[in-house]
């Protein structure tokens, strides 16, 4: 496995794996509509549009081909401090779950935004993602209690809740 900064040629394989990960880690979370809906043509334009803008975006790349990706940067949470990172999407193509690449990807981008000025990193995930919650604990984040917001797409509401996990310095 290599992590690499995403390019743009990049944007279909990511846009791949986000559409397939959320089909099947987000069943029972949001309604089938909403999944079945999902298009990865859509979501390639707006990947290439954030790797065309610098956004940080980190993929793993097995023998050629993208079997995950992390994008991550300054929080954009109302309460956040300048020292507040975060990371916005942490997806592994489903095939690939449980082989170590989410957590390889994980501590490059902690690594990455303990680079800069970040001390912190918060994320969002579903409140019902028993599976993505118990990755991130295993990966430092803890449950910041009380901090919830509410997803909301197409009519489909499904409530989050904010880890956060301390960044080692440099």
């Amino acid at each position: 496995m290599h992590i690499r900064a995403a390019v743009a040629g990049d944007a279909g394989p990511i846009a791949r794996v986000h559409v397939q990960a959320w089909q099947l880690a987000y069943r029972g979370i949001l309604p089938p509509r909403v999944l079945d809906a999902l298009s990865e043509q859509r979501r390639e334009v707006v990947w290439a549009e954030r790797i065309a803008a610098n956004a940080r975006i980190l993929v793993s790349d097995m023998d050629g081909a993208v079997d995950g990706w992390i994008s991550f940067g300054p929080s954009h949470d109302d309460d956040a401090t300048p020292s507040d990172g975060e990371v916005y999407g942490l997806y592994v193509a489903p095939d690939c779950w449980s082989k170590g690449i989410g957590a390889a990807l994980c501590q490059e981008a902690k690594t990455a935004l303990s680079g800069t000025r970040f001390s912190v990193a918060r994320l969002w995930v579903f409140e019902a993602n028993d599976r993505a919650r118990r990755f991130y604990e295993r990966q430092g984040f803890t449950l910041e209690p009380g901090v919830r917001q509410l997803f909301e797409r197409d009519g489909a509401t499904a409530p989050e809740v904010r880890y956060c996990g301390p960044l080692e310095p440099n």
